[in-house]
């Protein structure tokens, strides 16, 4: 199964800074690299700077590559009622 790569061409994001235009990366890199650069991801960020709709799909990858992230149950009073989703970190070791 082929990964979805994104690519930084004419676009301004938070994580292309630093990033030469037309560089492909992984939706998996590019999660690897936000939790490195603010600490942790939850859906909305993943969805909002990445664009990824599966982030558990790419937290199961970089867990299975060998990173240890660790996980926590946000739960937050929403619109409609109690939500509940998952934030994730990469442990101090990495």
């Amino acid at each position: 199964m082929k990964e979805n790569t994104k690519t930084f061409q004419g676009q301004k994001d938070d994580l292309d800074e630093n990033c030469d235009s037309g560089v492909k990366y992984t939706q998996t890199e590019l999660v690897l690299r936000y939790m490195k650069e603010n600490g942790s991801i939850n859906p909305l960020d993943a969805l909002q700077h990445i664009g990824c709709l599966r982030l558990s799909a790419r937290i199961h990858q970089l867990r299975a590559s060998g990173y240890i992230i660790n996980s926590k149950r946000i739960k937050k009073q929403g619109r409609f009622g109690r939500i509940s989703f998952a934030e994730y970190s990469l442990s101090k070791a990495d």
